[in-house]
């Protein structure tokens, strides 16, 4: 019975292993869902354009192959923002940044909130309208262009 007890552990060290598993298992939940966190955001990023917050070139491909998919009907229209090359040249690449951000703040209040808005690349964009009335897609080209 005497060797039994020098194997047991103390009131206090039962405790300390007690919290130290409870921190140890608090600390891994946290790591956890910090990796799962980075993980949507890196899934985020992969398919946002960063000046923008629209779909880069790689969501607009993503989102074009599921529309596709699913056989619905949509209009889209591909536009680019007229003198962009001169406005970079003349006030430089912070105006420039600042006029596409300005011309994507434009798309998102004039499209519709389940429309496909992507910044393809420098000042080029498009816009998918998932519908097939053509008279919409119109006048959504018309507020676009009166913006």
């Amino acid at each position: 019975m005497s060797s039994l007890k020098y194997h047991l552990y103390s009131m206090r060290q039962q405790q300390f292993l007690f919290v130290g598993g409870i921190l140890l298992s608090a600390f891994i939940i946290f790591i956890l869902a910090r990796l799962r966190y980075l993980d949507k955001k890196t899934e985020y990023l992969k398919y946002t354009d960063y000046a923008t917050g629209l779909l880069n070139r790689l969501g607009y491909t993503n989102k074009m192959n599921e529309v596709m998919n699913s056989k619905k009907a949509f209009n889209f229209m591909i536009m680019d923002i007229d003198y962009f090359k001169l406005i970079n040249d003349t006030y430089g690449h912070l105006v420039g940044d600042q006029v596409v951000a300005k011309m994507a703040n434009v798309l998102k209040k004039c499209c519709p909130k389940d429309s496909m808005i992507c910044r393809l690349g420098g000042d080029e964009f498009v816009v998918g309208l998932l519908d097939n009335d053509k008279y919409h897609t119109m006048s959504v080209v018309e507020s676009i262009q009166k913006s």
